[in-house]
Parts: structure tokens; C-alpha cells; sequence
């Protein structure tokens, strides 16, 4: 993990995912076009791009899940160093399941 001297918003980081994402998008579209310039077969194809695919996916996901709590964010990061910490407070009489 890249020494920040504060960490990204979870808005930054669905950003970063966002181009990221953009990124791996055009990959995909170049990894097809190779494939079949080259003519590799339709499983070596299947293959190299649906990890690609599978690794786009997840990057789509992990955007929308940064984008959809950055409302949340301080009490995500405040959770975390109470957890850290040691300091869970009311979190402690929590039964556990």
C-alpha cells in the first residue's frame, strides 16, 4: 500500500476505479482484436479474454461499491480505527453469530 500522507476519499477511489475500468476496457477490445489478427483459436481467445472480462467485472463492482458508500464514508473510517484501536465500546456486547 503506497505511503499517502492522507488516504484517498472512497469519491477518489471510484474515480480511480472508473479509469481503471476504462482502461482494462480498452485492453479487452485490444486483447480481441489481436487474438483474432493473429488468429488464435476461438478457446485460446475464450481464455485470455475472459479472465480480462472477469477482472473488468470486478473493477465495476468495486467502483459501485465505493461510489455508493462514500455517504458513509466517516463512519466506515471511524469504525476502523475504533477497531484498530482496540476501542469497540458498544461494539464489544455485540453477540456474535
Amino acid at each position: 500500500m503506497p505511503n499517502l500522507v492522507t488516504p484517498p476519499t472512497f469519491d477518489a477511489i471510484a474515480v480511480a476505479l472508473a479509469l481503471a475500468a476504462s482502461k482494462l476496457r480498452l485492453d479487452l477490445e485490444q486483447m480481441e482484436f489481436l487474438t483474432a489478427r493473429i488468429g488464435l483459436s476461438p478457446m485460446g481467445t475464450a481464455l485470455a479474454v475472459q479472465e480480462l472480462q472477469r477482472n473488468l467485472d470486478l473493477i465495476v463492482y468495486a467502483h459501485h461499491f465505493f461510489k455508493d458508500n462514500s455517504a458513509v464514508e466517516p463512519e466506515v473510517r471511524a469504525m476502523v480505527l475504533r477497531k484498530k484501536s482496540g476501542r469497540w465500546g458498544m461494539f464489544a456486547r455485540v453477540a456474535v453469530v
